[in-house]
């Protein structure tokens, strides 16, 4: 168990840290759809998300954004989900009505190389301590450690 000391590690990257395991672990699921330019797509977006049980966080509705602008528009969707399983209904649901999803956070985002980074900014190894026993509350238990870190006595 790790015992927090003090300003170790910073608030961001804590934020950060949480962030990416809500994405590891399938709670956090951003993506595009492309919606016919016309009256009532955002409600018809809404009122399946709503059917499968995914709480919207964000929604960026840009008609600026592609470049077919009089025939369709990108929507950015970022939802609250409960698993990979979740995620997978709520792309069938998509699908099935006729929209196309395209993923925008990957199922497994390169965990690794961006927990290296926030280990190596932990001033110390109770900051690093702190970042994986987060983690591992989160969920996220397929981490490789970095060898400085594998190789202390903890």
């Amino acid at each position: 168990m790790a015992i927090v000391s003090g300003g170790n590690i910073d608030v961001l990257t804590i934020s950060s840290m949480i962030n990416k395991g809500l994405v590891v672990r399938g709670r956090i699921f951003t993506f595009s759809v492309n919606l016919p330019d016309k009256p009532g797509q955002l409600v018809a977006v809404s009122q399946m998300l709503a059917d499968a049980d995914a709480n919207v966080i964000k929604l960026d509705h840009n008609q600026f954004k592609n470049l077919d602008r009089f025939h369709e528009v990108e929507l950015q969707v970022t939802v609250e989900t409960n698993g990979e399983e979740h995620i997978q209904q709520i792309i069938d649901t998509f699908k099935n009505n006729g929209y196309i999803i395209k993923r925008l956070n990957s199922a497994r985002p390169c965990l690794n190389s961006w927990l290296k980074g926030v280990l190596m900014s932990a001033e110390t190894i109770n900051g690093a301590c702190i970042v994986l026993e987060t983690l591992h509350r989160l969920g996220v238990t397929d981490i490789r450690l970095p060898r400085w870190l594998s190789n202390s006595n903890l």
